[in-house]
């Protein structure tokens, strides 16, 4: 997904509405009601009321009413989640969609060898714009990846073997559940190589929205 950083919101830059819902992504417990868009756009309880209509009217929000038992509260969606993923950089053609897909399936296959790794990519589906063959300009590649703990050679206990993998990382001073996760996305840090134009999702959001997709790699031999 990609953004024009001149859109506004509301009446609110679009770059601003993306950070205020990023508090908000990924967890359906971090919730927010119109007061609080109000304290944080400054702006009256009425042109708070308006601009969180704009939110549901593009999906990017959802009540929690059902699951938690607060009235007047809301939580990102699924296309919320996406949109604060979103990246304000300009389209790039076929060519390049193309050869950055290329470069990064490369980059699979070289991370699946790599032994000291705690994880291996055990398949890449491609979803979005990219099946648009008609499309001549792309926004980023959307690209699910189900990463799996692998069978380290010799070690029975991967969770003791993710900790020394820390040490490694340099990132053992951290809190242990930061350091395993750190650890577990290695391997997706490796794949993306900083790159702004992939964007990483997992499989579940495939299942969850039903979206056509591609299987573009599927390890050749289990490594779980």
């Amino acid at each position: 997904m990609r953004i024009d950083r001149n859109d506004r919101i509301g009446g609110q830059p679009i770059l601003r509405v993306r950070e205020y819902l990023r508090h908000f992504s990924g967890h359906g417990t971090h919730m927010f009601r119109k007061e609080h868009v109000a304290r944080y756009f400054k702006v009256s309880n009425r042109k708070a009321a308006q601009i969180m209509g704009e939110f549901k009217a593009r999906g990017w929000i959802e009540p929690v009413e059902g699951k938690f038992g607060r009235q007047g509260y809301f939580t990102c969606s699924m296309k919320g989640n996406a949109f604060v993923a979103a990246r304000a950089i300009p389209p790039i053609s076929r060519e390049k969609a193309e050869r950055l897909l290329s470069e990064f399936l490369k980059r699979v296959e070289e991370v699946n060898k790599r032994d000291e790794l705690s994880h291996y990519v055990h398949e890449v589906h491609i979803f979005g714009s990219y099946l648009n063959k008609k499309a001549k300009d792309l926004g980023d590649l959307d690209l699910a990846v189900d990463v799996r703990e692998r069978k380290v050679l010799g070690r029975d206990d991967i969770m003791e073997y993710m900790q020394e993998r820390a040490i490694e990382l340099g990132v053992d001073q951290r809190p242990w559940m930061v350091r395993l996760l750190y650890v577990e996305l290695e391997v997706k840090r490796l794949i993306k190589a900083r790159n702004p134009y992939i964007s990483l999702h997992p499989l579940s959001d495939l299942e969850a929205t039903n979206a056509k997709s591609k299987l573009l790699f599927r390890a050749k031999t289990r490594r779980d």
